[in-house]
């Protein structure tokens, strides 16, 4: 490599760290901003899951996708898909897209033997 190219990795990996830094930051508001209603939303489906018997409960993440693309659709906003992992765990969730960004949230474990926690995560091209 020549000293010019040492320069110019120095300065993107700069520049990365500042990138992942920002996003660092945004998410760890993100998740203090978002506890409560988090907390709700995990409390709310552990009791769905516990109400419905074992052969319905396939169909919950169904129902809920369906009524947050329903909620969306009335505002003209992302499109709603189940997505069959957690943040790179077993679980399932729903990420909603707007063709350049997305936003998910989601459950980890299952909704047979029960949710042993979740996550959100985005990302977006640039």
């Amino acid at each position: 490599m020549q000293k010019n190219d040492l320069v110019n990795v120095k300065r993107v990996g700069a520049n990365i760290t500042k990138l992942l830094n920002e996003l660092l930051k945004d998410m760890t508001s993100l998740e203090r901003k978002t506890k409560k209603l988090r907390l709700r939303i995990n409390s709310d489906l552990k009791a769905l899951v516990e109400a419905l018997p074992p052969e319905e409960r396939g169909r919950l993440i169904s129902l809920i996708a369906t009524q947050v693309q329903q909620v969306f659709d009335a505002t003209g906003s992302p499109k709603v898909s189940v997505s069959g992992n957690c943040v790179g765990r077993d679980g399932i969730g729903l990420r909603a897209s707007d063709g350049d960004f997305f936003a998910g949230v989601c459950v980890t474990g299952s909704l047979d033997q029960g949710i042993t926690g979740g996550g959100i995560e985005a990302g977006g091209r640039y």
